[in-house]
């Protein structure tokens, strides 16, 4: 499991449980993708609605060089941007392995 470093941009849904929220992140290739889910997908500290932070998605690796990696937002939380996308390609440097497994960066 790894993780996909974005920025929750705004809390489309307060008072509500759970909160939805507003996630962007941008693609190697310039692009912003924006995602929309509960806000605890996001982030661990799911009381916190200060705007903007930094939170995470989770996400699969599914290819990496020495640049770039593409992951897969379908698994563990089936994530899509507006567009409907799940796979992106994207920086090395937004990418890490999932605290619980490993603290390093996605890597060759």
């Amino acid at each position: 499991m790894a993780e996909l470093k974005v920025t929750i941009t705004e809390i489309i849904e307060a008072n509500t449980y759970p909160d939805l929220a507003v996630a962007e992140f941008t693609d190697r290739f310039g692009k912003v993708h924006i995602l929309r889910d509960k806000l605890p997908v996001f982030s661990k500290d799911d009381l916190d609605l200060t705007v903007p932070k930094e939170g995470i998605a989770r996400c699969t690796i599914m290819d990496k060089n020495a640049d770039f990696c593409t992951i897969s937002l379908q698994y563990p939380d089936d994530i899509e941007d507006d567009e409907g996308e799940q796979l992106f390609e994207v920086d090395k440097s937004l990418v890490t392995e999932d605290a619980e497994n490993s603290a390093e960066m996605c890597s060759p």
